[in-house]
């Protein structure tokens, strides 16, 4: 049964991806995001990829439901 999540034409197998990359491409890409700035909009990002990846694989919830919900729960403008 296909992951309804991944896009159409992509991998849904993100460890095959990962050890696709050398160890200097890794080394590269996490100096890479330790030098960007954390914002609240970044945090508020992260929170809703963990609450997604956390939903079960036949959850009929949408990403825009997470972020309409977190945002009123939050008290940010929609």
């Amino acid at each position: 049964m296909p992951n309804k999540r991944t896009p159409k034409g992509q991998s849904g197998d993100a460890s095959a991806q990962r050890q696709s990359m050398t160890q200097e491409q890794i080394i590269e890409a996490l100096r890479a995001t330790a030098d960007r700035p954390w914002t609240q909009e970044l945090a508020f990002q992260q929170k809703v990829s963990g609450i997604m990846g956390g939903l079960p694989r036949n959850s009929t919830v949408t990403r825009d439901q997470v972020v309409e919900y977190l945002r009123r729960k939050e008290g940010m403008a929609a």
